[in-house]
């Protein structure tokens, strides 16, 4: 009887560190492996004496790493496609423009919208062929970047004037209040597509009579810049996940605004490869504003290729 007894609380004991493993394995790998870590809960050795924390930490190491597997075959697909997809496209765009410019011979107005049109959409799906290439590169730890000094300030003018034109088609103000920011070592053409992301999607996301404020301003040795709208707002249940690859906020699909939800993902990679940081304030239905911090004072070494940080925060 006290050998039964001394059983139930052997089995007992072990039940409870096999619990308790199984939740730091849960904290340890994150939620998905969730399915994992209940499936191993209940493993424990013959006559259930002591835990099979071998068996355990094994079976979850060579399923974390099939995840890690599946996950590299998955950027390597989308890294794969967009190549493949942007070359095409890239040829497309460019027999366009020969014809546009009469090279084949003069167009009709007819011809001509046509083919614009053709044109414009051809150009959006080379964007996006170009964000999930860069998405794929970031996520794989393998951006890119070609750093000198910058003029930040005229980055900023070109992406205002830039979006302009949708500004116009949108009936949206736009407007610009500058201070002098000065340079920073970094790569022009990644931060201007940075900066683009901010801006378009401000716009995209205010309706007609609204307004976007893009404000610079130097602090302390820290380039700020904010874009701020009078737009649909963001809930702070989404504020959570604004920065994760493919999210869509509830309103942009209540509201049927097009996006791939890859903007926001890659200007916050851009930004911390720089040692910056990104945060969002906003309040449903009473707009947003994005702020974008960055150092204009750094060695030439504190900006390398790949080397991402994840600095970006939620203020409420």
């Amino acid at each position: 009887m006290e050998l039964s007894n001394h059983r139930r609380v052997t089995v007992a004991g072990v039940t409870t560190m096999a619990v308790i493993v199984a939740a730091f394995v849960f904290a340890a790998l994150g939620q998905r492996s969730a399915a994992i870590v209940a499936a191993l809960l209940p493993i424990v050795c013959a006559g259930g004496a002591s835990i099979c924390a071998t068996s355990l930490v094994g079976r979850v190491c060579a399923r974390n790493e099939e995840l890690r597997r599946l996950d590299r075959l998955k950027y390597d697909l989308i890294a794969s496609v967009s190549h493949e997809l942007r070359n095409p496209l890239t040829s497309i765009r460019g027999y366009l423009e020969l014809v546009l410019d009469g090279e084949v011979g003069e167009l009709t107005e007819e011809q001509r919208r046509y083919l614009s049109v053709v044109d414009r959409n051809a150009e959006r799906l080379l964007r996006v062929v170009g964000d999930l290439l860069l998405s794929a590169q970031v996520e794989a730890g393998e951006i890119a970047l070609e750093c000198r000094m910058t003029d930040l300030d005229q980055l900023v003018r070109e992406a205002v004037e830039a979006a302009r034109p949708l500004a116009a088609e949108h009936e949206v103000e736009i407007e610009l209040d500058a201070e002098r920011m000065g340079l920073l070592n970094g790569d022009p053409a990644r931060l201007a597509q940075s900066l683009d992301n901010l801006v378009m999607n401000a716009l995209k996301f205010t309706p007609p009579g609204g307004r976007v404020d893009v404000r610079t301003s130097l602090e302390g040795g820290v380039a700020v810049l904010e874009v701020a709208d009078t737009g649909i707002g963001i809930s702070e249940e989404d504020q959570q996940r604004l920065f994760q690859r493919f999210f869509r906020a509830e309103g942009a699909i209540l509201n049927a605004i097009e996006g791939t939800g890859l903007g926001l993902a890659i200007a916050k990679a851009i930004i911390d490869s720089h040692g910056g940081r990104l945060s969002v304030r906003s309040t449903a239905g009473l707009g947003t504003t994005f702020r974008m911090e960055l150092p204009t004072e750094q060695a030439a070494d504190g900006v390398r290729a790949g080397a991402l940080r994840s600095r970006a925060v939620v203020v409420g």
